[in-house]
């Protein structure tokens, strides 16, 4: 069954689920990694001069995406509301 993502932009997918990142060099992509939502632990959308969000999670992995300015706290803001939907789904 193919999930409808919470955010689409380009490389990054928030799905109910996961995190999705294709990690791409000259349209060829050389790493497709997916992060599961129970593993994340913190999320660093960065300072204005930035431009990566830092995703961190509870096995102390962190990775870091390149992300405009005006789309990081909607990737934020989605990841939560993923999560809050996988806690909805546990309790029911």
């Amino acid at each position: 069954m193919d999930q409808k993502p919470l955010f689409d932009e380009y490389w990054i997918k928030v799905f109910p689920t996961h995190v999705s990142y294709q990690y791409k060099v000259f349209g060829m992509l050389m790493k497709d990694i997916s992060i599961p939502l129970s593993e994340i632990s913190s999320i660093d959308l960065g300072s204005v001069y930035s431009i990566h969000v830092k995703i961190e999670t509870s096995g102390g992995k962190k990775f870091e995406f390149p992300l405009r300015h005006d789309r990081r706290e909607k990737l934020r803001d989605a990841i939560y509301q993923a999560k809050q939907l996988e806690k909805e789904n546990r309790v029911k």
